[in-house]
């Protein structure tokens, strides 16, 4: 294909700025075309059309979908793209379950098609830095922990919209499975603690480089800036420790990004993968192997989550 025919599902904060984004003409070496986008909302965005969802699933000049809203309406979304033809990036998680996850990445194989899952996280210069000084290390890793607070935004405190704590928040598992070398890591352990203003949720693994990890989620009624801490402890006693920076955007105004942000770095990382110039396989066995973590720690918490409406 000569272009890329894009549509944008949602039109939060993410999607306004997946819009703005691949909507900008002034991106060298541009290959796609923002068609319009999608929205449950009665809203106008300067310079996209607002598209039903009959529109993005059967036009033909729209080969790919960029999906931007709740957790629990993924599935249905991606199926419903998928069964069409249509390539699929989406915001993580893919599906609140890890049943459905792998069942859609099944039906992109048989379409041919490419399903992609956002982690913008892996690529910030904070990630990258830890990555870096633990690959360097020569003495063992004893000790990890992962912590993140934040604050409710009306479905995240859903475990039934958002697929339960380690599910929405992914991301953490993908960051030890990627800095400790993707060797065996599963859950170990899991307890989760829920009050009328907050909920903690903690996650207990194991892999060969390191038997003690935890992660550990805080979410709270109080308005709180989100806030990530990655420590890990020598067998020296040292400490190596980040505070990955929260993930920039492409900057607006002028005459475009030297560097483009880091949801246009996914994005490209996308294209990639539709191009043929990307190999997929690394980054869906890191998303499958993740979200079965997450559900084996939530039924250690004794916490089920149903399937999402399809």
């Amino acid at each position: 294909m000569s272009r890329l025919g894009v549509v944008v599902f949602g039109a939060g904060i993410a999607g306004k700025v997946r819009i703005r984004d691949i909507g900008a003409v002034d991106f060298p070496e541009r290959t796609w075309t923002l068609a319009g986008f999608v929205s449950r909302r009665d809203i106008e965005i300067e310079g996209a059309c607002r598209l039903t969802e009959e529109e993005a699933f059967s036009r033909a000049d729209i080969n790919a979908v960029v999906v931007c809203t709740e957790n629990n309406s993924h599935e249905r979304i991606i199926r419903n793209a998928l069964k069409h033809g249509k390539h699929v990036l989406v915001e993580y998680p893919v599906a609140t379950n890890a049943l459905a996850t792998r069942e859609l990445f099944e039906l992109a194989e048989q379409k041919g098609v490419i399903l992609h899952e956002e982690n913008i996280a892996l690529l910030t210069t904070g990630f990258q830095s830890m990555r870096d000084k633990l690959a360097a290390v020569s003495q063992p890793i004893v000790k990890g922990e992962i912590k993140l607070n934040g604050s409710y935004n009306g479905w995240v405190e859903d475990f039934m919209k958002s697929g339960g704590p380690f599910c929405v928040n992914v991301t953490l598992i993908q960051s030890v499975y990627e800095l400790l070398g993707k060797t065996r890591l599963q859950a170990t352990g899991g307890q989760l603690d829920v009050s009328d203003e907050e909920f903690t949720a903690t996650a207990e693994l194991s892999c060969d480089i390191c038997r003690d990890l935890t992660l550990t989620v805080r979410r709270t009624k109080q308005r709180s800036p989100r806030e990530k801490v990655m420590r890990f402890t020598l067998a020296d006693g040292t400490v190596i420790e980040e505070t990955p920076e929260k993930p920039a955007s492409t900057p607006q105004g002028g005459a475009g990004p030297k560097k483009p942000g880091l949801f246009m770095e996914d994005f490209l990382q996308f294209v990639g993968k539709v191009q043929g110039t990307i190999d997929p396989s690394a980054d869906m066995a890191r998303t499958l192997h993740c979200i079965q973590v997450a559900a084996d720690i939530h039924g250690l918490m004794g916490l089920a989550v149903e399937r999402s409406s399809i």
